[in-house]
């Protein structure tokens, strides 16, 4: 059973904020730098989307998984309900 990505408050707020994060404001009218012939900007940008795609992964894994085996009914002797 999935739960409603409302429940999670904290969750959503950390994934927004490194959704922000993904603009590179503080290099707005900064003097060029360069990391490993790459723009600052863009290995910043880069980090943060990592970061997002990183947390988003855990979040979809550990906070919206689906328990297939909570809908299963099992009676005493240990079979599924429906099954022969």
């Amino acid at each position: 059973m999935f739960d409603e990505p409302r429940k999670h408050p904290r969750f959503l707020m950390l994934v927004a904020c490194i959704a922000l994060g993904t603009v590179p404001l503080p290099f707005v009218g900064a003097r060029p730098s360069w990391f490993l012939g790459l723009p600052m900007w863009l290995v910043w940008s880069l980090g943060f989307t990592v970061a997002l795609s990183a947390v988003t992964s855990w979040g979809l894994l550990r906070l919206w998984r689906d328990d297939e085996e909570s809908d299963r009914i099992e009676d005493a002797e240990g079979r599924v309900e429906g099954e022969a």
